[in-house]
Parts: structure tokens; sequence; C-alpha cells
């Protein structure tokens, strides 16, 4: 969704009552390549609706943390990037407007034209609180051909499959024994590269389950119960705490953000994993730090993230809007 359609909306409500110009702070998570787009949307919208000022802002780090403290200062902004995880704690507090009052405001707008679990995603109790802009499933893999070539393995086709063991006789088919062979470690020293690195702490984990059949809570929508003690949530649990500190060749959070200080996606950069796994928004950011021609470049393609031996393809799906 553009946001230009949102923006007219909450303008709209907001003019009611201003006789002045209209001054609108507009905040997001996007990095440089998302945000620059957004900029050429805001100037579009502020020359479509002239005497509405927007002050667009971009926050890349503890998004969530700061817009929390300013909500508690009672200096949110007026319109702000969200995500299904995140917006009820802001819409419990009674921080979000709710949204579907102000379609009105919107000539031909159409909510039945979006992705219906995606608005009910972003809805709470029947009422919408965040407009979607996007949804993603994270299930690529992205992989640094160079170090595959060194390897000897065959570049991903998309049929790798992974069990709770390395099954070294399926070769490159088998996700950990592919892990195994790209991961660069001496005796029980810190490796000097893993195999493979997960976007953010649980999403391996995440995945690893959902490919199980396996759940954490009795019910996404209205949850009552916690489903830790499900054997497979264990088996799970244990099979990808393993990867990290058993044969470590997964980083764990505590290597990747305190001991390296760092994140999955640099550490890809810098040739410190060679697979990273996450969503297709990488792309624009990966491509832009790693040109050919420029010091530190390699080659990388991407691959659809591996699917459970005795499992279904399942992955996390992430999505984001605007409140």
């Amino acid at each position: 969704m553009k946001i230009r359609q949102l923006l007219p909306a909450a303008a709209a409500a907001l003019a009611t009552f201003a006789h002045a110009d209209v001054n609108l702070r507009f905040v997001v998570w996007d990095g440089d390549v998302g945000a620059q787009v957004l900029r050429q949307e805001v100037r579009r919208f502020e020359k479509a609706h002239p005497g509405i000022k927007v002050k667009f802002e971009t926050v890349t780090s503890n998004y969530q943390e700061k817009l929390l403290a300013q909500v508690a200062a009672k200096v949110a902004p007026d319109v702000a990037m969200m995500d299904p995880a995140n917006f009820q704690r802001y819409a419990s507090r009674g921080a979000l407007l709710e949204l579907d009052p102000l379609f009105k405001y919107t000539p031909g707008f159409d909510l039945s034209t979006y992705y219906k679990n995606l608005v009910d995603a972003h809805s709470l109790k029947g009422k919408l609180y965040v407009l979607p802009r996007d949804i993603a499933p994270c299930a690529i893999i992205y992989y640094n051909k160079k170090l595959f070539r060194e390897a000897g393995i065959p570049y991903p086709d998309g049929t790798w499959t992974y069990d709770f063991q390395e099954r070294p006789e399926l070769k490159e088919k088998d996700f950990l024994w592919v892990m195994h062979r790209l991961t660069k470690q001496e005796g029980n020293k810190l490796p000097e590269r893993w195999g493979y690195a997960p976007g953010w702490k649980d999403l391996w984990r995440e995945t690893v389950f959902l490919q199980m059949g396996a759940r954490v809570v009795d019910n996404y929508e209205s949850p009552t119960k916690l489903l830790f003690d499900d054997p497979r949530i264990i088996k799970g649990t244990q099979f990808t705490a393993d990867l990290s500190l058993k044969q470590r060749w997964m980083p764990s959070d505590v290597e990747i953000s305190n001991v390296l200080q760092s994140n999955a996606r640099q550490m890809f950069t810098q040739q410190k994993v060679a697979m990273f796994h996450s969503g297709i928004w990488e792309v624009p950011e990966l491509r832009k730090e790693l040109k050919p021609g420029t010091p530190g470049y390699f080659d990388w393609d991407i691959a659809i993230a591996p699917v459970y031996a005795k499992g279904k393809r399942a992955y996390p799906t992430g999505g984001s809007g605007y409140c």
C-alpha cells in the first residue's frame, strides 16, 4: 500500500480541527533504499495536497523501543510503520487510531482488494489499526557463490532438505551437510566463518517448528496457553540450540550481538557467514553493499530455504503497514 493513500485519511481527520497548515510526522524503520522510495512518495503527496507538510524520519535500530518511549512521553508521530507482532501493544494503550472510519476520505479506496489474512493480522477485536503495506515470507537463503565454489558444493537448486542429524550421503541436498562444509573453524576457537546464520534469533527455530507442524500457543489470534511442552517444540528447540552450541555451524545470538557486535547481514557481507536466511527485502541493501569492483565484493545469489525432510514446506511470514 502506498503511503500516499494513507496520509490523506490521517490528514483529513486532522484538518477538520486545523485552520492553518497541517504538519504531519511520519516515522519508518526502512533503510536507505526503502527510505528513498518513501521520500519520493512523500514529495508526491505534498505536491498533491498543498498546505500539508510531512516530516519524514527513519529509525533503523531499536525502532519499537523508541516508538514506545515516544508514545509514553506523548510525542508519538502522526503516522508510523508497524507490524502484526507489535501493533497490539500500542492499540491496547489507546495509542492507535481505528482506521476504518477514515477510509471515506479516500474516494475509490477498497479494503477488500487487500490480502485478507494480512488485514486480519493488523486488526484487533474486529477493528483495523494498521493499513497493510506488504507481506513477505521469510524463506530466502542468500548464499556466497565464491565460498560454494571453493568448497566444491553445487549451487542450491531449492530441493535441499534437513533432518535432525547430518546426512553426508545426500551431499548438497542436505542443508546440514552444506552448513557443515561451509563452516571454517580451528579446534574449539570461535569459528572464523559459520555456514549459516538466521536474520534474527528466532527465525530458524520458528521455521523448524512450522515445518514440523508445531505451534507455541494454542490459538494465534486469542492465545490462552503456551505449548512449550509439545515434544516437537522440545525436539526443535534442542536441535537449533545444538547447531550453535555443539556443532558450531550457526552463530548464537550472543555471539552475533555481544561477541562480534554485528548482525547476520553484516556477517554475510564480511564473509563471516556463508549463508544468510531472511526475506526478499534484503536484496536492495545487498546490491548496494556488494557492488562489483568495490573492496570486499563477492558474487552471491538466492535460493529458497530448505524444508524438513519429514515435514511440510512452511515459513514464518512477516508484513508491515502504517498506523
